[in-house]
């Protein structure tokens, strides 16, 4: 597998910290009063601002056990560097949402939600992908092949639509806010 992606995903991540601090920190409804080192400011019971934060790196070794393969390291450096919520964005005309992973809690919830996930594509007979961010179409998804690293619009069920990207660097360099 291709080396790491994880320079570069801290670097997306200091420039949308650097954005922030000058024109405010994204906010985000939030679940059951939620709590979290993402939250910056508390707007109120159910909404926060929220900020990247630096964690400990995920352990994917369960994920790779239950699903017998590695991860590529894209998917890991994507999500297991940060904590954060869903940043908003463009890639190049399409309008995408980031996928973030709150705390632990919500890590456990991705990590069934992506054994669920690949699961089912071997059952439908699709290469392995892990989804990074949601698209207007409900059904349509950016995804991290697993085999290649390349980034992918999906149609959920149905597999890959179209190459966005080679890779998680190229990908991350074109987007914007």
């Amino acid at each position: 597998m291709p080396e790491s992606n994880s320079s570069s995903f801290t670097q997306f991540v200091g420039k949308q910290q650097a954005i922030w601090r000058q024109s405010g920190f994204p906010s985000m409804q939030l679940v059951d009063e939620q709590s979290g080192a993402c939250i910056e400011q508390r707007l109120s019971a159910d909404t926060a601002r929220w900020n990247y934060v630096k964690r400990t790196p995920a352990d994917f070794s369960d994920i790779e056990t239950a699903l017998e393969t590695k991860l590529h390291s894209s998917i890991k450096d994507f999500y297991g560097l940060f904590y954060g919520g869903h940043w908003t964005g463009y890639f190049r005309s399409l309008s995408v949402q980031l996928v973030g992973v709150w705390d632990n809690d919500d890590f456990d919830i991705f990590a069934k939600n992506m054994i669920s996930h690949i699961l089912m594509q071997r059952r439908l007979k699709q290469k392995d992908s892990v989804f990074v961010a949601s698209t207007n179409d409900d059904m349509v998804v950016v995804s991290i092949d697993n085999e290649s690293g390349e980034l992918i619009l999906e149609r959920l069920g149905q597999g890959r639509l179209k190459l966005l990207a080679p890779n998680l660097d190229q990908f991350l360099q074109q987007l914007k806010a």
